[in-house]
């Protein structure tokens, strides 16, 4: 009974199917033809959130001995927004990663080691397109500062 009322298989009650849009259509055309076949792939953890491959054996965010990392910061999953940035901050300053690609919200790292003289390590504007608008026009008008630092004008 409980799988019925709160589950997230199609024979929960309340499963809203997914809708494919362009942001997903980019893991197929883009970012998966990028990646070499390799006998291990990993998807973590729900909804795709982090793709590792390589090596990689737990349910967790380690990538141990993977050879690259696709992260997806734009779709829904249980993994904390923060917890996902922290994993990337990490990859990055261990420079060991690289971007290999990033786009509406898609990081594609690779590991490259340490010396790696081409790496790219800061994201691209088109990996923020996830969230920004066609329109920008706010629905509500505010004026509002954070600490001094950030001054909140308008929000949707």
């Amino acid at each position: 009974m409980y799988h019925r009322s709160y589950g997230y298989t199609p024979l929960a009650k309340g499963l809203n199917w997914p809708q494919v849009t362009a942001h997903h259509r980019l893991l197929e055309g883009r970012f998966a033809p990028q990646i070499p076949p390799m006998p291990c792939c990993q998807l973590l953890p729900l909804c795709f959130r982090t793709w590792i491959t390589g090596s990689a054996s737990t349910n967790s965010l380690s990538v141990n001995d993977a050879t690259w990392v696709l992260l997806d910061a734009a779709s829904y999953a249980q993994t904390s927004p923060t917890k996902v940035r922290r994993h990337y901050d990490a990859l990055i300053a261990s420079r060991a990663w690289c971007i290999v690609d990033a786009a509406d919200g898609y990081v594609l790292l690779e590991r490259r080691g340490e010396d790696a003289g081409d790496c790219l390590r800061e994201l691209s504007h088109a990996f923020y397109d996830f969230a920004r608008t066609d329109t920008p026009q706010p629905q509500v008008q505010v004026d509002a500062e954070f600490g001094g630092q950030v001054r909140l004008l308008a929000t949707t």
